[in-house]
């Protein structure tokens, strides 16, 4: 989390709970993946409480540094797209889902050789978890980014996916407004955030399936 240690804490124990709270909703392999989001914002986001100790406490944080990017820049950008795509029922929106997924393919390639190639330091600067390459990120994949993990919920026909859509792009135009020095980790206090909408999808979809079985 961008604001400190106890708010990256804090944040993975509340996604951690909407995770399992939407996995136990779930009655279909597709929407697994969508479903199990939250788990995965719980796991990043105590990942980032751990490297806030590392730096505070001047201990190596090079292996948290690394970790927490793998997730906010490789695993993301094809995570989200997909786990849309999935539950998806209308074939021709999953047509349209098919440019992000594709945008999140080149995007976490890009990102993994560079940081394969240039290894990443974090450090603290006001208030916020500022990571090395965030400046130097090309214009292309800074649009890229934001399509590939936004674009596929955004065209959904599951009204509460495409809030969450919604939800992350807010977040998105906030970090590139106010926090660009700060992008990965400020963009993923929203994102975190955000994931709780989707326990609320299969709520909804659980008591769908309730009334008509009446």
């Amino acid at each position: 989390m961008c604001f400190s240690a106890d708010a990256s804490f804090l944040a993975a124990a509340v996604t951690g709970v909407a995770g399992a709270v939407a996995l136990s909703r779930t009655t279909r392999r597709a929407e697994w993946m969508l479903a199990a989001m939250p788990l995965f914002f719980a796991g990043q986001q105590a990942i980032e409480g751990m490297l806030w100790q590392a730096l505070t406490s001047g201990a190596d944080a090079s292996s948290w540094t690394q970790l927490f990017l793998l997730l906010a820049l490789v695993f993301w950008p094809v995570y989200a797209p997909l786990s849309a795509y999935l539950i998806e029922p209308d074939a021709k929106r999953r047509q349209w889902m098919a440019l992000p997924l594709a945008c999140g393919a080149i995007v976490a390639g890009y990102f993994l050789w560079s940081l394969n190639a240039a290894p990443q330091i974090a450090s603290i600067g006001s208030g916020h978890i500022v990571y090395s390459g965030d400046p130097d990120m090309p214009g292309i994949f800074r649009l890229m980014y934001p399509v590939a993990v936004c674009g596929a919920a955004a065209v959904s026909t599951h009204r509460a996916i495409r809030l969450l859509a919604l939800i992350l792009i807010a977040g998105s135009l906030v970090a590139y407004a106010a926090y660009w020095h700060a992008f990965a980790s400020v963009w993923c206090f929203f994102a975190a955030a955000a994931s709780v909408v989707i326990v609320f999808q299969f709520e909804y979809a659980r008591r769908m399936r309730k009334a008509e079985s009446l």
